[in-house]
């Protein structure tokens, strides 16, 4: 990978932005190693997608929700040491609304059966990834939509939690994520979804804040622009101008997407064309608080494979004691949700949790939504793989532009949609700056 300019020394300038968890990751350790950091944060808060808000007196994790997978992730065990609640969340054993019935399911059989399917399609990747091939692969759904006829229930919930990890319709996102954590040589076959993730007490914006433990950024504003200078870079944000040595962009990729901030001179070619063809999708999460919990059952999720407008219910009652129900909505479910008033929204909802959870769950107390399509510093929740994903993109766009910018996110992590991911890669783009 090619290196920065060795002119970037310690002491230097580095505009960092974008306050979410890359950008604080980014801001610490450049801090930790004699940098100077000025860290630019569009919104009035820091978190970026880390977004929890209170809803009546509970708080609602609008944009990420989970720590993943306590083997890899950093976050996960500093939030463990540093003594945070941590509320585990069973996403194996869930109840099914299908085809009018509610359904038991434990994925353990339909797992096994997906992990068969990944074997020949996994060896041809690598084969083609080994003599340096690239080529786009086949769709989720032609992955497991075949799977439906015979495992029924276990294949319509494995589709909507698929659907709304990936933020979009099957039909639109490649097999990439399936391979990715595919490993022929487990003996009881592979598990894409979720296994041992945990909702944080108090929510995840105030976790991604604490550690931002030396940084201070400036708050509501934005970047204009990003512009090359013979001696360094020229950042110019809705109230100055700013001269520096390097700038780290963590800015979502629905942002570089849209071309909202300009590139003087443009970004190059290869980094363009790996920006398009990532994909960016929406979550869209609603949330009812109830005023009391006592109702809540033993499942931890619903799928709701018969609603046009939930792919699942997260019940936060039974998860943390809280009196809160979550939805989540993506592809074309997302996209009717979005149709209906919040008043309609928490309705449909509120049915849904009394057919699946119990006909004596109260009437809810408050609501909420979320709009992330249309955040003007998000245009979308996160990434996935899209139909033209060559698997490339993270490589091309981790590369410095000109030895003085970096791109960083989640979306060029090898755990993308994850705050992890996105803290990885902030350290990652540091890191090139810190070592160059």
């Amino acid at each position: 990978m090619p290196l920065m300019f060795d002119r970037i020394e310690p002491h230097s300038t580095v505009v960092v932005i974008g306050a979410g968890a890359s950008g604080i990751a980014a801001s610490e350790q450049l801090l930790a190693n004699g940098f100077k950091v000025v860290l630019i944060e569009a919104r009035d808060r820091m978190g970026g997608r880390a977004s929890t808000q209170l809803v009546g007196s509970v708080p609602f994790d609008a944009g990420a929700s989970w720590l993943t997978e306590s083997q890899v992730n950093y976050l996960r065990t500093t939030a463990e040491s540093s003594g945070a609640k941590l509320y585990p969340t069973d996403f194996n054993r869930a109840l099914v609304q299908y085809k009018g019935v509610n359904v038991p399911v434990d994925l353990t059989e339909f797992m096994t059966a997906v992990e068969r399917q990944l074997i020949l399609p996994y060896i041809k990747s690598h084969i083609r990834e080994f003599f340096g091939l690239r080529k786009t692969l086949p769709s989720m759904a032609s992955m497991l939509d075949p799977l439906l006829k015979k495992y029924g229930a276990q294949a319509a919930y494995a589709r909507e939690i698929i659907t709304a990890n990936e933020a979009t319709n099957l039909d639109r996102t490649s097999i990439a994520t399936l391979l990715n954590g595919h490993d022929l040589t487990g003996d009881n076959g592979w598990n894409p979804l979720p296994m041992d993730d945990v909702m944080i007490d108090g929510g995840m914006q105030g976790f991604v804040v604490s550690l931002a433990k030396k940084v201070k950024p400036s708050l509501g504003e934005a970047v204009q622009a990003a512009i090359r200078t013979e001696s360094g870079i020229t950042v110019q944000t809705t109230r100055r101008r700013l001269d520096a040595d390097a700038l780290i962009m963590t800015v979502p990729l629905g942002l570089l997407k849209a071309g909202i901030i300009q590139f003087d001179p443009a970004l190059p070619t290869q980094h363009r064309a790996a920006i398009d063809r990532l994909g960016f999708g929406i979550l869209k999460k609603t949330c009812l608080v109830y005023p009391e919990s006592s109702w809540a059952k033993e499942n931890h999720l619903v799928g709701l494979h018969d609603s046009p407008y939930f792919n699942f219910i997260v019940n936060v009652a039974a998860i943390a004691g809280q009196p809160m129900i979550m939805a989540l909505s993506a592809g074309d479910k997302q996209i009717a949700a979005d149709s209906l008033s919040i008043d309609e929204l928490a309705s449909e909802l509120h049915s849904n949790v009394r057919a699946t959870l119990g006909s004596d769950v109260p009437d809810p107390i408050d609501h909420s939504t979320t709009d992330w399509g249309n955040d003007p510093y998000a245009l979308g929740s996160y990434s996935h793989s899209s139909l033209d994903t060559l698997g490339n993109e993270a490589e091309i766009l981790q590369r410095p532009i000109a030895g003085r910018i970096l791109l960083a996110g989640e979306a060029l992590s090898d755990r993308n949609g994850y705050v992890d991911g996105a803290w990885n890669d902030g350290q990652r783009a540091a890191s090139l700056i810190i070592n160059n």
